[in-house]
């Protein structure tokens, strides 16, 4: 306990150097605020995904049958979708399917229609898919 009160001691009675290293971080910590890479919205590609089915009241065996492997042979039917760390979980009456997609997919992959990939299609076309 004495030795706690020391450094206490020592910095009340040295005041001065005490005042002088705050200062000097202190200024430093300004120095540095502008040189600080301050991104909000940084970018980054998010290469995972999850799909979801559910089958209520079905067994694992047949959510497999009839769900699973068929949404497995369409995702990996893509090749942007990275098949060796791509894998499914199947439950009773649910199925998970975690899908990565390769790293030499540049941004943007993805974004559009999902039946004629156009960024700006009319509504008729996509009516299809809501």
């Amino acid at each position: 306990m004495d030795h706690k009160r020391d450094h206490i001691q020592w910095a009340m009675r040295h005041n001065g150097i005490v005042m002088t290293v705050f200062l000097i971080l202190m200024a430093f910590g300004i120095w540095s605020l502008p040189q600080l890479n301050k991104d909000e919205f940084p970018q980054f590609t998010i290469r995972q995904g999850l799909v979801v089915a559910v089958y209520p009241g079905a067994t694992a065996q047949e959510v497999e049958e009839q769900v699973t492997i068929p949404l497995e042979e369409y995702i990996n039917s893509f090749e942007e979708v990275n098949k060796e760390q791509t894998y499914s979980t199947t439950e009773d009456g649910i199925v998970y399917v975690y899908v990565m997609i390769r790293n030499s997919v540049g941004r943007g992959f993805g974004r559009g229609c999902p039946c004629c990939k156009r960024p700006n299609c009319p509504p008729v076309c996509c009516r299809r898919w809501l």
